[in-house]
């Protein structure tokens, strides 16, 4: 079996069990984060050929390589030979798969760079991809409030029992109720709009805990990302998991929303 990434921090090494192999293998829910490493490595390579840590030939075999992975990823998905469980994870096995391809070349790309910072940037991107795959729900919530907003204007002033605890309590109009939905639905999306704006910032360039000695530019990666400026502080940056959280929280705010206006027309 491959050593591991971590494993030349021991004295002697450790032969790998395949079961514990298994057990911390990360892959079958991280290959979906492939687009967004690939992205995040050839801005990397991109940022090192600024510096002066690569060469143009460098860089040219890495984009050559990293695009050939997305593309046998993209036709061959699980069945991708390159989904090796001893290699943990979706970030390894793209770097093994490129030096294969890329030789020394793809070895550099690693240069300034730890699978801690890396992931971070990966899952914030592929959180502001799913964000962004829910912003059709913003227009669909306006439609929804134009026509809650019709019927409270229409039947608003039919009188009608409030619940609470299963059972009838105060009585209340049509159009305290719909209304009420409105406002809900108005937290729900906002909670997605502020999980886009608020968690901008990137860990690229933050190493694995205390940034590098190289001369790295963490600003290079705002372009080729289109992302916000990186995050200041890189044991910050290499711990924050505040926008997983976040984001979880919307949707489960969401779910948590819906499930009770299920539960009102059942009532009703």
């Amino acid at each position: 079996m491959t050593q591991k990434p971590w494993e030349h921090a021991k004295s002697s090494g450790s032969e790998g069990d395949p079961l514990a192999a298994r057990f911390v293998s990360s892959l079958d829910y991280d290959k979906r984060l492939y687009k967004h490493d690939i992205a995040g490595s050839v801005a990397h390579a991109r940022m090192l050929r600024h510096v002066d840590l690569i060469t143009d030939d460098d860089l040219a075999a890495i984009e050559r390589g990293l695009k050939e992975i997305e593309s046998e990823i993209d036709e061959q998905g699980d069945a991708w030979p390159g989904w090796k469980v001893e290699l943990e994870d979706v970030h390894m096995c793209i770097e093994a798969a490129l030096i294969e391809k890329a030789g020394d070349s793809g070895r550099k790309l690693h240069t300034g760079r730890s699978r801690n910072d890396q992931v971070a940037t990966d899952i914030k991107m592929w959180i502001w991809s799913a964000i962004n795959e829910t912003g059709g729900m913003y227009s669909r919530i306006e439609t929804l409030h134009r026509a809650f907003i019709g019927l409270a204007e229409r039947d608003g002033l039919i009188v009608m029992p409030s619940y609470t605890h299963l059972q009838r309590a105060q009585p209340i109009i049509v159009g305290g109720e719909i209304l009420a939905w409105c406002e809900a639905l108005a937290y729900c999306r906002e909670r997605f709009v502020t999980c886009s704006t608020f968690h901008e910032e990137y860990a690229l360039g933050s190493g694995a805990i205390a940034g590098s000695s190289l001369p790295l530019d963490r600003f290079h990666y705002h372009e080729a990302l289109s992302v916000g400026p990186p995050l200041m502080n890189s044991i910050f940056a290499t711990a924050e998991l505040d926008h997983h959280n976040d984001f979880v929280f919307a949707l489960t705010m969401t779910s948590h929303w819906l499930s009770r206006w299920a539960e009102q027309w059942i009532i009703y």
